[in-house]
């Protein structure tokens, strides 16, 4: 068994791997818990008004953590309430990234994710995109609240986007939309 010497280094040397933090990749990097984070296309923003209590800390390094790899979508889940929304927005400001929203429902309309024809100023017939294919083409973080509201059409429409093809097929004009990489 190990003794109370064995015990003390293996406590330094935790606290000394969790307190590592590797210098900047770039300029456009900003750091966030032991993670550095790029930078959008906006200003970044210290988000003062955000309190950051030591769970809130610790979620938001997680968070840090699942982004840093830029590979997957990161799903999260919790109770209602639990900030998790509040999160994602706050590391969008202090990285630079502009932040969408959709709360789904059980009335959403796929329309609203990939757009629709409406009426111009000058009454012609033009295709506006929605919410999902502007923020994919920018490159914004986009914030599915409430998924598991949403109906089965918009959930089907989102399944491409979210496998290995990571893209949306967009109804008309034929189009198709990809994720911009930030």
């Amino acid at each position: 068994t190990p003794g109370p010497r064995d015990l003390r280094s293996q406590t330094k040397l935790r606290r000394i791997h969790a307190s590592f933090v590797p210098h900047a990749p770039h300029s456009q990097a900003i750091q966030v818990g032991a993670f550095w984070l790029e930078t959008g296309p906006v200003p970044s923003d210290d988000a003062p008004d955000y309190v950051l209590t030591p769970s809130v800390e610790a979620k938001i390094g997680a968070l840090a953590r699942a982004l840093v790899t830029r590979q997957s979508p990161v799903l999260i889940q919790g109770p209602t309430s639990a900030g998790k929304t509040s999160a994602v927005e706050y590391l969008a400001r202090r990285t630079g990234h502009r932040f969408v929203r959709i709360n789904n429902h059980e009335h959403t309309d796929v329309q609203e994710y990939l757009g629709a024809y409406a009426s111009n100023a000058e009454g012609q017939l033009v295709f506006t995109e929605g919410l999902l294919v502007t923020a994919l083409r920018r490159g914004d973080w986009l914030v599915l609240d409430e998924l598991n509201l949403a109906p089965t059409d918009v959930l089907e429409a989102l399944s491409r986007l979210l496998d290995a093809a990571r893209a949306l097929l967009l109804p008309e004009p034929v189009d198709c939309a990809t994720p911009r990489r930030r």
